[in-house]
């Protein structure tokens, strides 16, 4: 609702100031002017849109917002303890999603059947 409403606004003063500055800007630096007119304009547009979004972030955490819209507040996850599993960096067999073991299979590369980067060997 918030960021609707930043566009709303900033595209009704877009309406009043644009045309103005579009064209002094054409009469200060010719055909450049207009782009330097709506590329800073829609910095303006995006840095609205951005800071509303933040904001309504930001005010959904809060208690009393939560409660009038109707939603459960959100609270950041707590940092996992030194010890626990959640927290211990993961290692390469970790990702390779399973498989393991000490045979050949499981020193070489995972790049579908082995060979070279070219593709597998004939014979």
């Amino acid at each position: 609702m918030l960021c609707g409403a930043a566009v709303v606004g900033v595209s009704a003063a877009a309406a009043v100031y644009l045309p103005r500055a579009v064209s002094q800007s054409i009469s200060r630096f010719g055909p450049y002017g207009v782009v330097f007119t709506l590329l800073s304009w829609l910095i303006v547009m995006f840095t609205a849109v951005t800071f509303t979004i933040a904001l309504g972030r930001v005010l959904s955490q809060e208690p009393a917002v939560a409660a009038l819209l109707g939603i459960e507040p959100t609270t950041p996850a707590a940092p996992a303890a030194p010890g626990d599993a959640a927290s211990a960096p993961k290692t390469v067999q970790d990702d390779a999603g399973g498989g393991g073991g000490t045979g050949p299979e499981a020193s070489e590369p995972r790049n579908g059947g082995g060979g070279s980067a070219r593709g597998p060997t004939p014979g």
